[in-house]
Order: structure tokens, then sequence, then C-alpha cells
């Protein structure tokens, strides 16, 4: 009887010794695996070519080695700590150190060193090519627009402002890294996708709404997450892009330019909450004002600034051109709204969509609980029972056109026509925030969400030079299920797809006919015969009259359909865009004495003779002077400046123009005077300091950023509501769903859309987390 009992003791004996054997060699071989891996961080760390996100991440990847092992200090030290560990000691270490991860951070590492390699091609043939280089060049026009440029020697006298930066900046010229990848992984990343490639969910599209989403789902909850972006810049329309005149390197951002409540601010913009959630820093530069400049180079020029602070714009500018009957209107404007802006106070990580919405809000009961004692039909409606009564009416002209110049600068639109809430949030805002512009430019939170994306060892990609083709379902078209690219490739999804694409184009990518029924009310889907909606739908672009945009709209013109294909397709387009890009020799300029931005009322505050006023065509021009802030963007004893019109250009004007015809390049030269006339105002020989122009059209706006008719976005009349379908597996995040148009609309709108792919416990576990780390 014992001895079957012995021999089974024995062979038990015999395997647990064995197994110790091969989890000892096991253990042993993920240990030299991790010594490599730290010997080759080791050695990218000393490469002069090593870019800054790489850099970032190589420190990532450390930290991660050394924590999973108990370790701080130099390479040696740790290798001497894990040669000293017992056996079983290591193995619990390699517990958290799984091979997975280890093969995750090897295939990381190969990618940098190939980059690596590639950038230091690319500075050897710039250095061959500088080399070869006369005093003067040419830059060949491109699809960005009209682009010249000389280079002329010059010795700089630039008196930079010095920057106060929220953390430490770099001493060279820094490019946002998202426009590094884009010119050395395109071939890596097309090598990686084909019909075999399964993920948890497609985003179509690489606007900032679509990255939040990706970086929310990769980061916080483990997703494989694949972006498929068209451009060869992710980012949509707040991208960065690089030009180089001879050996100088210039960055320009293409977007907004102005920011709040992204450093030292009582309230906190969605897009750093969603940075402060995903781990990923940006580092920002305060500001206090921003320069006026009416009717510039005419008898009736006046200059004045914008000041942010207590009462500091009431007994500024308000007082000084409205009076004391504007003091006291905007004071009650004030008053009256506040309870708006409540919604501003709840986290866009608590955001989500549908029937689960209000329960992470139940953590925040006091706010959630004033909300919801507001009218929705307010929260959710335009700023026009503020300032056309019922319940106020602003008087003062002034006023009027100061409300319809801030509305016009968020949403393309007049105060009238703008989100009540959004409207409200500003006025408070003026008052308690202060300015914030990003080391680096725009790029730079373009650059923190792409990291934010492809961070981890999940696999997640963002993916350029990417068109999708079509958003695809199953075969009995009950759920979504992926993307065709347009090379073909077709991608899976296990869980569905968010669509950042504009919603004009959301039938275009739903190609089964079953589906655009059941998104049709289940009614038969025809599409539009051309680019204006058939005769059952209202107007599909913003009304023009005596050079202004109309102030109201018909209210017939809002369509009133269960259809949500024909809610996008009659969705009313804003106007659209100019841009002028420009690289200046800064010789002689004194920074310190100038604006970091500027707007400039081309024909006044209130227009010509007061008919069009803030909104009229082409009559306010945005200008930004980041270098004011940042000097690295562009190369010592040079300046970048941006001025564009943005919502106040028609696109009736363009359409159907032939962008290789001479007829294109003398209207772009034509239509951009107005923005050549307010960077004169600000640097009256801009002309004769030319390195680069740059001149982009809204045909520009439309084939790069596929808008459809180059549109800054959706009247605010048109936004839906949430991101919701038919189908519980497409979501929709872009600025056409509410809260709608500017970078914290859309962060919200991305948090939210991500969250629409997690359960509510999920969601509720990370929420405690980030509080935990918020009281740390």
């Amino acid at each position: 009887m014992f001895l079957p009992l012995t021999i089974g003791f024995w062979i038990f004996q015999c395997f647990l010794q064995s197994t110790s054997v091969a989890t000892a060699l096991n253990v042993r071989s993920q240990q030299q695996r991790v010594t490599n891996l730290l010997h080759r961080i080791e050695r990218l760390r000393t490469t002069q070519t090593t870019l800054n996100f790489m850099s970032q991440q190589l420190d990532s990847l450390w930290f991660y080695l050394q924590h999973d092992f108990g370790t701080t200090g130099k390479l040696s030290e740790l290798e001497d700590a894990m040669l000293q560990q017992e056996p079983l000691e290591i193995l619990e270490r390699m517990a958290l150190v799984r091979p997975k991860a280890l093969t995750a951070m090897e295939q990381q590492l190969q990618e940098f060193e190939h980059l690596a390699t590639m950038v230091a091609i690319s500075e050897l043939m710039t250095t061959f090519q500088d080399m070869k280089q006369s005093p003067s060049s040419t830059v060949t026009p491109s699809d960005q627009g009209t682009a010249t440029s000389t280079t002329t020697p010059f010795t700089s006298t630039l008196t930079p402002a010095k920057p106060n930066v929220i953390s430490s900046t770099s001493s060279s010229t820094k490019v946002p890294s998202s426009l590094v990848l884009a010119n050395f992984r395109r071939e890596q990343q097309q090598q990686q996708l084909n019909n075999e490639t399964v993920v948890d969910v497609c985003i179509v599209g690489a606007g900032l709404g679509g990255l939040c989403a990706g970086a929310i789902l990769n980061t916080l909850y483990g997703k494989q997450v694949a972006i498929f972006e068209s451009h060869y810049l992710p980012g949509g329309c707040a991208h960065a892009f690089p030009r180089q005149v001879g050996n100088l390197q210039f960055v320009m951002d293409s977007g907004p330019t102005i920011l709040t409540g992204c450093s030292g601010s009582s309230r906190v913009n969605a897009l750093q909450q969603v940075l402060q959630a995903i781990n990923q820093t940006v580092e920002w530069i305060p500001y206090q004002s921003w320069g006026m400049i009416e009717s510039p180079g005419t008898s009736n020029e006046l200059r004045w600034s914008v000041p942010l602070g207590k009462e500091k714009m009431i007994q500024g500018p308000i007082l000084q051109f409205g009076g004391a009957a504007a003091v006291e209107e905007y004071k009650a404007l004030q008053e009256l709204t506040k309870s708006l802006t409540v919604g501003a106070e709840l986290p866009a990580m608590a955001m989500r969509p549908g029937k689960t919405a209000l329960v992470p809000l139940l953590r925040y009961l006091p706010t959630t609980t004033k909300l919801l004692s507001q009218p929705m039909d307010l929260l959710t409606g335009t700023f026009a029972p503020y300032i056309d009564g019922p319940l106020f009416t602003v008087q003062s002209p002034w006023l009027r056109n100061w409300l319809d110049a801030l509305a016009f600068s968020l949403s393309g639109l007049p105060a009238n026509r703008t989100a009540a809430a959004a409207m409200a949030v500003i006025l408070q805002d003026m008052e308690t925030s202060q300015l914030d512009y990003p080391v680096g430019g725009m790029g730079s939170i373009v650059d923190a969400l792409v990291r934010g994306v492809e961070q981890g060892s999940t696999g997640s990609k963002v993916h350029l030079r990417s068109p999708v083709k079509s958003i695809d379902c199953n075969d009995i078209a009950s759920r979504f299920v992926g993307v065709t690219l347009g090379n073909g490739t077709r991608i899976r999804a296990r869980q569905g797809v968010i669509c950042n694409a504009p919603l004009w184009s959301l039938a275009e990518l739903i190609k089964d006919p079953r589906a655009l029924r059941k998104l049709n009310n289940n009614q038969l889907y025809n599409p539009p015969a051309s680019s204006e909606s058939s005769s059952t739908l209202p107007r599909r672009r913003t009304s023009w009259a005596n050079n202004r945009i109309v102030n109201h709209r018909d209210s017939t013109a809002t369509i009133d359909t269960e259809s949500l294909l024909q809610k996008c397709e009659s969705m009313e387009m804003t106007g659209s865009f100019m841009h002028l890009h420009l690289a200046l020799n800064a010789s002689g300029l004194d920074l310190a004495t100038l604006e970091a931005h500027y707007t400039v009322m081309d024909r006044g505050l209130g227009g010509h003779n007061s008919t069009d006023g803030p909104t009229g065509i082409l009559n306010m021009i945005a200008v930004s002077n980041p270098c004011r802030l940042d000097p690295n963007l562009a190369p010592p004893g040079t300046i970048v400046v941006h001025a564009y019109g943005a919502a106040n250009e028609p696109y009736d004007i363009w359409e159907r123009m032939d962008r290789k015809s001479t007829e294109y390049r003398i209207l772009k030269q034509k239509r951009s005077e107005p923005l050549w006339r307010a960077v004169e105002s600000i640097i009256p020989d801009a002309r004769e300091r030319v390195l680069l122009e740059l001149i982009g059209s809204p045909l520009t706006h439309e084939r790069f950023l596929r808008r459809p008719g180059g549109t800054y976005g959706s009247a605010t009349e048109d936004y839906l509501p949430n991101g919701l379908t038919y189908f519980e597996s497409l979501v929709l995040a872009n600025d056409g769903v509410f809260p709608g148009i500017g970078v914290p609309a859309v962060a919200i709108a991305g948090a939210s859309a991500a969250h629409a792919f997690v359960s509510i416990g999920e969601q509720w576990s990370v929420l405690n987390k980030i509080e935990r780390k918020r009281q740390h």
C-alpha cells in the first residue's frame, strides 16, 4: 500500500525539480533579454540622432524595467542587483515583465533603432545638399498653397521675449515628433497592415477627437486601437507642419492658436484633462492678453489690448468703448449666464453617451444636481435668448459687436447663433483664466496624444496616409466590424468603429445599403444628386447678405427627422478659410514689443459703415506670432507668422476651380490681401522680410483636411446631441457632435466616444485612479 504512495511522491518530487529547472532556465533567458534591452537603451540614449519623443519613450522603458526589478541606478548597478537575486525572487519580478511585454519592448526598440538610422541618413543628405545650396532658393509651390522663398544672408538683432514656461524647454529648435514620424515610418506601417490585422477599435480620422478617443482607450483601458488618417500628418484641423528653406527649418501651426485653462487656471481645459489622464505632459507658456487692431492703415485705425483677469476687460475696453451702459449689460450677462457654466465643471473623463451617461456623473452629485436643474433647451441652445431676448437684450452696439467677435472666433457664427454654454464659459474665463500656448506649437499637443495612442504594449498605432474607403458591417448588417482602406486592406475590429470624419461624409463611408437603411430610420437611403441637398432638405451652407453672415436662421431650416443620415446631410456648413503662413527675417525686430496674438478687424469692429460687423467676409483676421512666446519655432534671427480668416471666406467663390490654373493662383493672391494688411499692421515691412510664403484657400482646406466645402464646421443649431447611432458598434466623435466646435469640445466628444466601448465599472475604476492621482 505504501509503495505506490512512495513511488507517487518520488514522481511528484521529480516533477517539481524538473519544473524548477525549466523555470530557472526560462527566468535566466528573460533576464538575459532584459539585460540586452538595457544595453540597447543605453546605446540609443547616447546617439546624437535620438529625437525628443524617442528620449521620452526610452526613459519610460528604462523606468519600467527598473521598477519591475525593484532597482534604481546605473546600468551596471541594475545588472549586479539582478545577478545577486535568488531564482524565486527573480521569478516574482519576471511575473511583471512577461515574455509578451519583453517582445513588445524589443519591437519598439527595433523601430527606434531603425528611425535613428534614418534620421542620421537624412541629416547627412541635408548636409550634402547644403554644401551645394546657392545663396537664394525657390520653394516649389505645393498643394499647401502658393509658396515663394528667398534666402538672404542677414545678421540677427532679434530680441526674443523670455518665455515664462510651465516646465523646462529645449534650447534647440523643437520639431514635434509627429512631423518626424510622418517622414520615417510610412513603409513600416504599411508592412504591418494586412487583411489578417485585428484590433479592438478602429478609428476613422486622426483629428483631436479621434486621437483623444484612441489615447484613452489604449492607455486607460488596454484596448488595441488603430487610427487611420488620410493626411500625412496627424492632428486634423490642429496639425502643425514643417517647412525648410535652405538649411532653415520652420514649424507652422495650421489650427487654433488661443487656448485657456491649460496651466494654472481655475477651470482645467478638457484637453488638458485628457492629457493628464493618459500621463502625457505638454509644456505651456502662459500669457495675459492679445492685441486688437481695427481698420489698419486708415484714418480710423484703432489699437487696443484684450486683457484677461478680474475686471480688467470691464474696466478697460468695455468701459472705454462701450461706456457705463455697456459695463452694466456685460455684468448682467455674466451673472445671468453663470449657471450655464456648471457643465464645464464636470470632468471630461466622466463623459459617456447614451442612457448610462448620468451614472459616472453621480460621483459629482452637487455639480450634477446643479446641471440637471437648468432648463435643457438653454443648456444646449444658442445664446439668442441672452442677447436678443426674452431673457436679456443687449442694447449697446459696441458690446453686441464685441460679443459677435468672441462668438465668431469660436463657432464661425454670430453670438445669437453660438452655443449659450460656450459663450457663458468665455464670459467667465475672461475674468479667471489666462491664455496658454504649447511649447513647440500645436504640434506638441498632437504629438502627446499620438504618444498616448501608441504607448504601452497593446500594439495601438496611428496610421498616416491611410484613407478609409469604407466602414464595414458584418454579413447580416447587424454591427460594424472594421474598415477597408483605400488600398483595399481590410482591418477587423472586435468591438466597433469610432468615426472622427466630418459628418457630411458619413453616408459615403458606409457602403452596405442595409446599414444605410437602418441609419436612415429604416427608409431607403438615396444620396443627394449633387453637393447641395435635395429640395426636401434645408440649405447646406451659411447664408451671406450685405457681406455678412445672416444672423437669424428660419426655424424651418432645422430639420425634424429621426434619420441620422438626413441630419448629417442637412447640417449647415459654416464658411471656409484663407491662410497665410510666413517665415520672416526678424533682423532688427524687437519681439518684446509685439503681442503673441492679434485680432485684426480689417474694416473695424463694426465693419464697413456698421453694415457687416465682425462676421463680415474676411473682416476678422487672426494673426498668430508664436515666436513671441517660443523662439524655438524658427531658427535664430527668424520668426513664423500665421494669419488666417476663419469661417469668413465663402466657398462659392472657389467651387469647381482648377487648383493648377493661373486663375486659381491669381485669386489666391487677391483674396489673401486682407491677411497681408493684417500682418503689415504689425510688421510694416513684412513683405521685404519674406523667406517663405504659403497661401492656403478653401480648396486647400477641403483637400488636406477632407472638410466638405472647406467648412469651419457645423452650425450650432445642427449639433447632434451625442455620438450614438443605431448601431452600438458605430460611434461618432467630431465637431458635429455636442458640445461642437473648439479644442475642449472635441476633446469631450472624443472622451465620450471612447467610453461607449467600456463598461460603467471600468470607467468608474479609472475615475477612482484619476482621483487618487490628483490627490497625491
